[in-house]
């Protein structure tokens, strides 16, 4: 039986009641002798202040603080002097326990008590640390969640609830794996069930799963305000969880027996003081929790560092996985975070435990590593898909009674057309860095050349630039988007009208015109000078925005995205002389100073000519590259893990290798392999699957194969392409016309020494069916 130590610590008018004892673990001693300690609160609560101050500059600011571990001593040292009665230090010091456990009043709770320092070590470094806190808040009657009798254990992950936090995704896909992959997860995989929710997770599903699962981690946005803390919480896709959420929940079904809220400041507490009016009582979400029935929540003290704080869950929940008490796992973890970082990276420092540290989630009793028998695997498989897919209120249902159509679940590979970032948002991988740069220009009128070989993600970039600068909160835009893939063999005087009518067609979707004039001028639009005189009148126009409530805004700008260049083929040299005009104007004429252009396609629009005429050197190229491997290894884990399914170790890592991040080719081999699961009523992904997918690609011609092979096959470059293709060292420069033409062709990609390559080994494989045929 294990011994533990037991600091038991009570405050009253500036004056500590403190006893100190080891005991056997569940056997408290007969005898506790207790001592009086005197103190001034006021001198202990500013030191607090100032060591959290101090603390979140740390982990806010972008230079290090060489002296922070020093200064966290000279605190910690000072509160270990102040707080602790000479007995209980010289038990600290002696004790060959490790885990300790501190009683303390609610109104000590706001005292970091783990970074207490007693000239050699912090106490969090030294024991397995966890506190249990006394109150005198009104009693609530609540169940309290039964581990014993909850199986399957059920663990929740909330990743980026608002969507807007790449790294707190991350971490989620990276605990779901962690977990999955532990060579113990197979012992006990009947007995969990695991979920991952990510991005735009609202409010009322956050208050749902409370009552539903066992384990709930969060990473994300949290709110803390020092002056009131009942106004912090999680932060949602529609607004927060709030302390008046957690504690409306109290009195019903039990809470969660874990909360992991891997948040900035997600653990702070003030004292739990007690008003007259105990209903104005101010809570932080943190005692909110605790109050409500949470046994285990663990916290943090101050703003932490998204790696960091990743590298920590992720080593924490391995170590709960081994078998490890809760408080040895946290520790575990701290100690892991000073190995790898050292110990001037202070995020280790950041979190506290609250609840019995002994407590064992993942050990022999409650998990018997049995292995399950081969009548049962399917049985299991089912009830865990059938977990994934419905409602809670929906789990208890036999599973043969459930219409297996209504079961099967959207496929979020299976999409036609450029990617919303909102509707296909388990799919969607933000270029940020270009988009940024766009972004940035076209305040400064900047002209873009968006260039990448088709099916790339040219249109979905673009839509996202719309979608952008509608969200802006300084300037009003006018935004014009023009596709011309469906102007293709015009003559140039239609072409030009079409032209008229698109751009006033697409304004007539969010004004109304002030002026007739407008509406009739693309019927009179013959050549490139009337689209000149169009731009110039739309410079004049007073137009009104009809979606802000009928408030007038100021147009300070168009920007005018003009999608699919290479399909009007030769009239796109003069076409974009146009535009090259009017930006040559705009220095010198009023009206044409108001105007950002952004056009794409699969050409390099600076090289349409040569020599001091080309039409477009004067734009700023964005080529758009195919997607990194750790891009498509997000998106593969957040798709097919929100839909219930799974697949082997590797599979993510194969699907980059095949295509190397080719967009077009992802979602085909996803979308393709996800179909088959749903027909076979399969949930895991065989590593068969992608190799028949493969062979179909390339075996069946298919149609993103097919269109890049009509553009190289009459090239002139065909025997460059030939001579990559059997490995032959060709430098790739940008200079080089066969460089750009095959790589806007989709066909060549630059390695990393500088030599061309084969795009893909798809793609390698296709070709070799071509050249033999």
């Amino acid at each position: 039986m294990e011994n533990v130590v037991i600091i038991d610590i009570r405050y009253l008018d500036d004056k500590l009641s403190i006893s100190a004892h080891e005991q056997f673990l569940n056997q408290p001693n007969t005898i506790e002798f207790i001592e009086d300690l005197s103190n001034s609160f006021s001198q202990i609560n500013d030191h607090c202040l100032q060591l959290f101050n101090r603390l979140n500059k740390v982990n806010t600011s972008t230079q290090n603080d060489t002296n922070i571990v020093e200064y966290v001593k000279f605190i910690g040292e000072s509160l270990f002097d102040r707080l602790f009665t000479l007995s209980a230090k010289e038990l600290l010091h002696n004790t060959q326990c490790q885990e300790l456990i501190l009683k303390i009043d609610g109104n000590l709770a706001q005292i970091p008590w783990e970074l207490l320092y007693d000239g050699t070590n912090f106490l969090c470094q030294k024991f397995n640390i966890g506190r249990m806190v006394r109150t005198r808040h009104t009693k609530t009657s609540y169940l309290i969640r039964n581990q014993q009798q909850s199986k399957p254990l059920k663990i929740l992950i909330l990743a980026d609830p608002k969507g807007d936090l790449d790294a707190s995704y991350e971490e989620g896909l990276s605990i779901i794996n962690k977990i999955k992959y532990s060579d113990r997860y197979e012992n006990f995989e009947k007995d969990v069930y695991l979920k991952l929710k990510t991005s735009l997770i609202e409010t009322e599903f956050i208050k749902q799963s409370l009552r539903e699962f066992d384990i709930i981690h969060y990473a994300g946005h949290a709110k803390y305000e020092s002056e009131d803390p009942s106004k912090g919480g999680w932060q949602t896709a529609d607004g927060e969880l709030t302390t008046a959420d957690i504690l409306q929940m109290r009195g019903g079904a039990p809470l969660p027996l874990l909360i992991f809220s891997n948040a900035c400041q997600s653990g702070r507490i003030e004292p739990w003081s007690i008003t007259c009016d105990r209903e104005k009582n101010v809570y932080s979400q943190a005692n909110a929790f605790l109050l409500a029935g949470v046994q285990h929540y663990i916290g943090t003290f101050c703003n932490i560092p998204d790696k960091q704080s990743k590298h920590f869950a992720l080593e924490f929940y391995q170590n709960l996985l081994l078998g490890m008490p809760i408080g040895q796992a946290l520790r575990d973890a701290r100690l892991h975070l000073i190995k790898k970082y050292n110990d001037e990276n202070i995020t280790w420092m950041s979190y506290m435990l609250y609840g019995d540290p002994t407590h064992v989630y993942f050990g022999q009793d409650t998990f018997p590593f049995d292995e399950p028998s081969a009548n049962t695997s399917d049985t299991i498989k089912k009830k865990r898909r059938t977990l994934n897919e419905y409602k809670p209120e929906d789990i208890s249902q036999d599973n043969q009674e459930i219409n297996l159509n209504q079961r099967r679940p959207r496929n979020p590979f299976k999409y036609h057309g450029h990617l919303d970032s909102k509707k296909n948002s388990l799919t969607y991988i933000d270029r940020k860095k270009q988009m940024n740069q766009v972004l940035n220009g076209i305040y400064e009128l900047n002209y873009y050349a968006i260039m990448a070989p088709r099916q790339t993600g040219k249109t979905t970039f673009m839509q996202q630039i719309i979608n952008k600068l509608s969200c802006d909160e300084l300037y009003a835009y006018t935004r014009i988007y023009i596709t011309l893939e469906d102007l293709i063999a015009l003559e140039k005087s239609e072409f030009y009208s079409q032209i008229g009518r698109k751009i006033i067609g697409s304004l007539q979707n969010e004004f109304e015109f002030d002026s007739p004039h407008l509406l009739e001028m693309p019927e009179k639009i013959k050549s490139n000078l009337g689209l000149e005189e169009l731009f110039l009148e739309l410079s004049k126009a007073q137009l009104r925005n009809k979606n802000h409530n009928g408030n007038k805004k100021k147009i300070l700008k168009y920007v005018i995205l003009i999608d699919e260049i290479d399909a009007i083929g030769n009239l796109a040299l003069e076409f974009l002389r146009t535009i090259r005009a009017i930006h040559e104007l705009r220095s010198f004429v009023k009206g044409y100073d108001c105007y950002s252009f952004i056009i794409s396609g699969a050409l390099d629009l600076a090289q349409l000519s040569l020599g001091k005429t080309s039409p477009f050197n004067i734009a700023e190229p964005i080529y758009l590259e195919d997607f990194e491997s750790e891009e498509v290894s997000c998106m593969i884990e957040k798709a097919i893990h929100e839909i219930g399914m799974s697949y082997y170790k590797t599979f993510p890592e194969e699907v980059f290798k095949v295509t190397n991040g080719h967009p077009c080719l992802i979602q085909k081999l996803c979308g393709k392999i996800i179909d088959t699961l749903i027909l076979d009523n399969r949930d895991c992904i065989q590593k068969k699957d992608l190799t028949q997918q493969i062979e179909k690609l390339t075996d069946d011609f298919d149609i993103t194969l097919r269109t890049t092979w009509e553009k190289l096959k009459n090239s002139k470059n065909m025997d460059i392409l030939k001579r990559v293709f059997h490995g032959e060292k060709i430098k790739y420069n940008v200079c080089d016309e066969f460089s750009y033409e095959l790589k806007l062709a989709g066909a060549i990609v630059k390695d990393e020494k500088g030599f061309c390559k084969i795009r893909n080994p798809i793609y390698e494989k296709f070709f070799s069916q071509q050249f033999d045929m």
